[in-house]
């Protein structure tokens, strides 16, 4: 006999949790350096008092997920020297932007003088640095079949590896959507699998300018698009972000958790939208947004048992209607989230006794476009509308 759904609901919380926790770093073996950096930062009054501490100098360059080996101090007394409003100073040239965050913080005499005397910078350089070092660990983890093996398949490992060695040759809006195993991994990650045939659309959200009012990103209601937008414009944030390990992190543990929901939801499709629920429901931030999202759109539905015809309504009337039967509030609440399963779990295993027709319906909200006969067009601008 099948277990009912809320106990395969929180089976598959426990497998994520544990995949979650893989490479999680003891951070306490890097007390000593954070001691040092913290009580001598201060001493600092140049950048060859930098330079010439070994072990200040690792330690910043560490938090900056910069190269350090022999020829480094040689190269950093070079990326501070220049001035940063000069465009052919050296820090101007190198492709890796870290060095200009590097020298933006450390510039002497400039911000550096200030930056080192402030509690405030300094424990911000710390706690960057530990974020660096779990970031290592983590995609060290991650990577390794040994570490993930029951967890995460071959086929999604070498999907991993493929986005850690090619993102980083990312330029621009087309490289990102002209290179389909990099597109279909990111749009995997921020729950866009509905878009994989978008690639037009994606690039021209992501690369318009975000101040300009009639761009796509100021039309948009669904958390995903505004996030993946967020995080990929280029030029602009998204140049910065492929070359940031922490950053880099955060996708490939939304890649792995996503491909964990999508697993689970070959053996149940309500498992996989409960876990959907769970990790989103908290940052939905209007009735308009729910309306946009379907998957949470089409949870609610199936907790409350609402006719599918009601989806014909008029916005406006349907938001109505889901403002008397979810408080925003219990969304951004555990103990209401949980209410919320539970009510889910009962009525999804009440009308699925077997994979029928209900949980089909379920798979086709994560589709790619053009499954359902709808274009791209038409799902993307359900997304827009408010």
């Amino acid at each position: 006999m099948d277990l009912p759904t809320s106990v395969q609901i929180r089976i598959a919380e426990r497998r994520v949790n544990d995949v979650n926790a893989l490479g999680v770093p003891d951070l306490a073996q890097f007390e000593a350096e954070i001691d040092y950096f913290r009580r001598n930062i201060g001493d600092v009054q140049s950048d060859a008092d930098l330079i010439s501490d070994r072990r200040l100098l690792s330690f910043a360059l560490a938090a900056f997920d910069l190269p350090d080996d022999r020829n480094t101090p040689a190269l950093i007394r070079n990326v501070l020297s220049g001035s940063p409003n000069d465009p052919s100073a050296l820090v101007n040239q190198l492709e890796n932007r870290r060095y200009r965050e590097f020298a933006d913080l450390f510039q002497f005499p400039g911000s550096g003088r200030v930056a080192v005397r402030s509690e405030e910078v300094v424990e911000t350089v710390i706690q960057r640095f530990r974020d660096v070092k779990t970031a290592e660990s983590r995609l060290e983890a991650l990577t390794d079949p040994d570490e993930t093996r029951g967890f995460i398949s071959a086929r999604r490992h070498r999907e991993i590896d493929y986005f850690l060695q090619n993102i980083g040759n990312v330029q621009s809006a087309e490289d990102l959507v002209g290179d389909y195993r990099l597109y279909q991994f990111v749009i995997t990650a921020f729950d866009l699998q509905g878009q994989e045939n978008a690639q037009g659309l994606i690039s021209r959200l992501i690369s318009e300018d975000f101040d300009d009012d009639g761009a796509l990103f100021n039309r948009l209601q669904n958390t995903q698009f505004r996030e993946f937008a967020t995080f990929f414009q280029m030029p602009g944030a998204g140049e910065r972000n492929i070359q940031d390990k922490r950053q880099l992190m955060a996708v490939v543990e939304r890649y792995t958790q996503v491909s964990q929901e999508i697993e689970q939801g070959e053996v149940n499709p309500g498992v996989r939208l409960a876990l959907y629920f769970e990790r989103n429901a908290e940052d939905v931030q209007s009735y308009f947004g729910l309306l946009a999202d379907r998957p949470l759109r089409e949870f609610v539905f199936q907790a409350f048992r609402l006719p599918p015809a009601m989806n014909q309504l008029p916005a406006d009337r349907l938001a109505a209607r889901l403002e008397e039967l979810v408080d925003l509030e219990e969304l951004r609440s555990p103990e209401g989230r949980e209410a919320l399963l539970r009510r889910f779990s009962v009525s999804y295993d009440a009308d699925n006794t077997a994979l029928g027709s209900g949980a089909g319906a379920i798979l086709t909200l994560f589709r790619p476009i053009g499954v359902s006969g709808a274009s791209a067009a038409s799902l993307f601008a359900a997304a827009t509308q408010r």
